[in-house]
Parts: C-alpha cells; sequence; structure tokens
C-alpha cells in the first residue's frame, strides 16, 4: 500500500457495496423467522400489543403517561424546510400534504398521521400502508392509512436485518396482505436501543402495573375484612361459646340471632382491628406510580401527589424535569422527522423530480412554548440590532419559524423576503450592500412581524382586536 501526494491511500481500495454482518441479535430468543422465505420476523417479546393496550384501558397512571408523552407531539405543527436551490420543490410537496381531500388531497391529514406514529412510543412500531395517486400531474398519497400493530409482522431480510415492509393479517385471519416498501411505512421507536423491533417507552410502566394488579388485589381484600366487625363472646362453656359464635356468624343486614343468656358470660365485645394496615399498600402503589413516571423522565406527575399525600412539592425540581422531558420528546421529534423524510417524503420527491435534487426536510414544530418565546425574542433582538453579524439562511430560517408560531401565512412571509431582498439589492451602492441585502431582507420583515405581534399583544389586552 502506497499514498499519493494529498496523503490518499493507494494500491488497495475497499470493496464497495459488501456488508458482511446484520443488526438482527441472533442471540435473542424472541425474534423468530418465518421458513417459507418471505422475511417474516415475529416478536414475541413481552409486553405485546394486546397487554399494553388492556393497561391503558384501565391503569390510570398509565395512561397519563402515555397522553404526557404522545400529546405534546400530537399538538405540535409540521412544516416543509427546503434545503437551498429546492423551495420550490417544497412549497409543491405542502401543497400535497395540506390540500384536503375535497381538493385532491390525501384522505388522512398529516396531523393524524403524526398522532398515529406516536402510537410507537408505546406499541414499539406504527404500521402504515401508502395508498398512491396522481393529482395535477404529480404522484402523491391518496392515504398514509394507520395498521393495526397486532394484526401486522415485520418483514426484514435475514441476511443484514434490512426492513423490507411488512404483512397484515385479513379479516377473516386466514390470509395475509404482503406489503412491500413502497407501499408500506413502518416508524420504528427507539433505533438507539432496538433498532430491529424498537421500545416501548412503557415497558417499565407494565410490569410495575401488573405488580400494583396483585398489591391492589391484597390491598382490597384487607379493606373487605376490615369491613365486617370482630366479634369475641364469653361462652359459659365450650359448647354455648361455639353455638352463640355460630349464630352471630349467620347475620346479615339488620339480622337478629336470639342467644339464650345461659349460653354466655357477659356481654360480647366488638374488637377494634382498624389500625394503619392499608398505609403500606398505599405506599407500595405510590412507589410503583413513582418508578413508573420516573422511567419515562416523567417525575414532575408526581409532584401533586407527593403534595397531597406528604406535604412535599418543589417549583424548581419540576422545572428541572419537565426540561429533561421535553429535550427526551425533542430527542424522539427529531427521531420521527428523520425517518419520515427518509421513508415517505424522499420518495414523493424522487418519483415527481428525479434523484437530481435534494430532498426537503419533514419537520415537526417546537414543543414547548417557552421555546416559540425564545425565537420571538431572538427575532426582536435581531429586529432591533444596527448590524446583524448572522448568516442569511440563520435569519430566514427564524423569520418563517416565527411566521409559524404566529399563524402566518408562510407563502406571503417568503414572497415579502424576496420582495424586499431584490428591493435591497436594486438600492445596493457597492458589493457589500449587495451582500447584506441577504441579511437585511428577512430582518426587515421579522421586523415588521415583531410589530404585527406586539400590536396583536396590546389590541388583546384592551380587549380590542388587531388588523
Amino acid at each position: 500500500m502506497t499514498k499519493s501526494v494529498n496523503g490518499a491511500l493507494k494500491g488497495i481500495i475497499p470493496q464497495l457495496g459488501v456488508e458482511r454482518g446484520t443488526t438482527l441479535n441472533m442471540w435473542d430468543g424472541s425474534l423468530v423467522f418465518a421458513n417459507n422465505g418471505s422475511w417474516e420476523m415475529y416478536d414475541y417479546i413481552e409486553p405485546s400489543v394486546q397487554q399494553l393496550k388492556d393497561m391503558l384501558d384501565v391503569d390510570g397512571k398509565a395512561s397519563a403517561l402515555e397522553s404526557a408523552l404522545t400529546l405534546p407531539v400530537r399538538s405540535a405543527g409540521w412544516s416543509i424546510r427546503p434545503p437551498k436551490g429546492s423551495e420550490q420543490i417544497a412549497e409543491q410537496l405542502t401543497d400535497l400534504l395540506v390540500r384536503p381531500s375535497t381538493d385532491g388531497g390525501m384522505k388522512t391529514p398529516m396531523q393524524q398521521v403524526i398522532s398515529q406514529m406516536t402510537s410507537a412510543f408505546t406499541y414499539r412500531r406504527a404500521y402504515f400502508e401508502r395508498v398512491w395517486m396522481r393529482t395535477g400531474g404529480l404522484l402523491t398519497y391518496e392515504k398514509i392509512a394507520y395498521r393495526p400493530p397486532e394484526s401486522c409482522i415485520i418483514k426484514r431480510d435475514p441476511d443484514n436485518g434490512d426492513l423490507r415492509g411488512f404483512k397484515q393479517w385479513k379479516w377473516n385471519q386466514t390470509e395475509m396482505v404482503d406489503l412491500e416498501p413502497l407501499y408500506s411505512y413502518v416508524y420504528i421507536h427507539g433505533q438507539h436501543r432496538e433498532p430491529v423491533r424498537g421500545y416501548s417507552d412503557l415497558r417499565v410502566v407494565w410490569r410495575n402495573y401488573e405488580l400494583k394488579q396483585k398489591v391492589k388485589f391484597l390491598w382490597f381484600t384487607f379493606l373487605e375484612s376490615l369491613s365486617l366487625p370482630r366479634v369475641i363472646v364469653k361462652g359459659t362453656s365450650p359448647d354455648a361459646a361455639k353455638n352463640a359464635a355460630t349464630a352471630i356468624a349467620a347475620l346479615r343486614n339488620a339480622g337478629v340471632a336470639g342467644v339464650p343468656s345461659q349460653w354466655l358470660e357477659g356481654d360480647p365485645i366488638l374488637l377494634d382491628v382498624g389500625g394503619q394496615g392499608a398505609t403500606e399498600y398505599m405506599n407500595a402503589v405510590r412507589y410503583l406510580d413513582a418508578d413508573s413516571a420516573n422511567s419515562v423522565l416523567a417525575g414532575f406527575t408526581e409532584l401533586s401527589t407527593g403534595a397531597a399525600h406528604l406535604g412535599a412539592g418543589s417549583n424548581a425540581l419540576s422545572k428541572n424535569d419537565t426540561e429533561f422531558f421535553t429535550s427526551q420528546l425533542q430527542g424522539y421529534t427529531t427521531e420521527m422527522q428523520v425517518d419520515f423524510t427518509n421513508g415517505v417524503i424522499a420518495d414523493l420527491v424522487r418519483y415527481n423530480w428525479g434523484t437530481n435534487v435534494k430532498v426537503p426536510q419533514f419537520e415537526i414544530g417546537a414543543l414547548d412554548k417557552e421555546d416559540v418565546q425564545t425565537s420571538l425574542d431572538l427575532l426582536k433582538s435581531i429586529a432591533t440590532a444596527t448590524q446583524v453579524n448572522l448568516p442569511d439562511e440563520f435569519v430566514s430560517d427564524l423569520v418563517m419559524e416565527v411566521a409559524r408560531y404566529l399563524g402566518m401565512d408562510l407563502d406571503k412571509v417568503q414572497q415579502s423576503i424576496q420582495d424586499k431582498q431584490a428591493q435591497l439589492e436594486k438600492a445596493a451602492q457597492d458589493a457589500h450592500a449587495l451582500e447584506m441585502a441577504k441579511v437585511a431582507a428577512p430582518a426587515s420583515v421579522g421586523a415588521a412581524m415583531v410589530s404585527q405581534a406586539k400590536s396583536t399583544s396590546v389590541g388583546s389586552a384592551s380587549g380590542g382586536g388587531a388588523a
């Protein structure tokens, strides 16, 4: 092996396209491939989809944690971010995905698709069938239709573990529909931990739920025993005591037992067995709930319980926990964005505009209102600065981000930036001014947006409406 002048290795080159290993863990006994050559991969890991569904139906803590995990993502907006040179493609893509079904758009709105993708937080995988159609001369999706995970079987190449679509049992459960990659999309959650089958965020919650069911059974059995009084009778003889006890034990509501006086020695005695025995059961349930919350970084959901039962709670700890939790969800949305871009958006671009164009990126909006306020404050600083030393792409993206938060027409905002840039470039006296127009144009439009946001705030505060 020798080196060239610029340091590149010569003589031996790597083999191209050679893959010898696999993402499949052959030591894991829960992964089983069908022997019919169809690449079906059966997953016998617990908890199953049905077990998780049953838990969400009956356990309040599990249901609350599932909502805490998915609601911020389900309520966030989405957008298509174009790379430089693909702005027009991004606009057409956005139109295809937001157009209502009555105007030839998708029958499954994108917000619904995002919400259904979050089911993978619980069930490990979310399955979709892609139904294609043509509208306005472009190939697009008629549906990105959700398929119940309990009826689906993932398909992977047994040699290297690559995803090959999925199969779904039909309603009669006697045959399966084979959905190839072009007609399917599978979002696998938690690929950083389980890249093959995904990971359920509620797996620990389910283990605690199983334990909690046992504790509750013992707890309620204990409470049931406390609801019946314990009576001690002193008999004048063993047979008399036994007869008196039998008569008293047979009593029902408002029952009366006739007991001869010669059977008893003194009046019956009620035995107090109340005590504090139930407290230990309650503590066990609270521990399991707290452990479940901590497993998904949602410890802040336990602060109200701590304040109510223990007289303890901390706003500072709540804020820290919430920030960690939001960071976790932001990581999930990043994973969803990349996966959806590669699995759904890329095919739209390739089939309509070819392989020589850059693919716009699918993005989910901010999850925290504080992020919105931070972006708005930054835009205010840029709008009032005498000189902006920031890349023009950053300023433009920030303006579009804030415009989306404020519910403005993004097409009109983008057109305003382009018109302002053309105006400044026309008035430029030298090369420096010409270059600065790229930053000054979005900054100027951003200043107008900030002014509008202020006037809207003032109008709302005074009870009037902003124009």
